[in-house]
């Protein structure tokens, strides 16, 4: 499931604290907006590093943020959101979360710095050819709600926009192409596999190391 914060460019659908909270088939639902124009300016620019260890990260529709989560999610967006520099794609900070028992189950080694790419699975956690998946985010935060039940992670990532649309049958190729398959249960850190999914969003630069 997912929800956006600070995407100065984007019409706020409806806040998290008014309105149901987008779940993980649903399009993302920004944070409050009043100031986030102005703040986006007085934020330095985050740090945008190539990926070097890389999750693909199962999602199902369905559930609603704790409060504790939606709270740290709008303070994040107050450290992050970004225009960008030199017409480079904004900043902004979503928030992600996974229960147990859905499927694939969360990755329990989701930390700072890790990048992940949300598919966007059936009921079951099984991912479809055309299943949406979303361009690699940079985690800021990441803790499991040991008081939900199902047990709950949630994650918080630094991402940006990207003009391309691929599906989870875009991802499969580009790893058979190196003969490699989706693996939801261990992060992507040999730099020619990372690549081939980095492939998937041409426009998306990084940082040089």
């Amino acid at each position: 499931s997912a929800a956006e914060a600070g995407t100065p460019d984007t019409e706020p659908t409806t806040s998290p604290a008014e309105g149901p909270a987008a779940t993980a088939g649903a399009e993302p639902v920004a944070a409050p907006a009043e100031t986030e124009a102005a703040e986006a300016t007085d934020v330095p620019r985050p740090a945008w590093p190539r990926p070097a260890e890389l999750y693909l990260v199962s999602l199902v529709e369905g559930g609603e943020p704790s409060a504790e989560a939606e709270y740290r999610l709008e303070e994040l967006a107050r450290d992050y959101t970004h225009p960008g520099e030199n017409g480079e794609s904004p900043f902004r900070v979503e928030l992600f979360w996974a229960d147990d028992g859905q499927g694939q189950d969360p990755p329990r080694t989701l930390r700072a710095g890790v990048h992940v790419i949300r598919v966007y699975s059936q009921k079951q956690g099984r991912a479809l050819v055309g299943s949406r998946i979303e361009a690699p985010g940079l985690v800021l935060h990441a803790y499991a709600d040991e008081f939900a039940y199902p047990r709950r992670t949630y994650c918080y990532i630094l991402t940006r926009e990207s003009a391309a649309r691929p599906a989870f049958g875009d991802l499969r190729k580009g790893l058979a192409t190196i003969g490699e398959k989706p693996n939801f249960r261990n992060s992507f850190q040999v730099p020619r596999k990372i690549e081939a999914l980095l492939g998937l969003w041409p426009d998306l630069g990084y940082d040089p190391r």
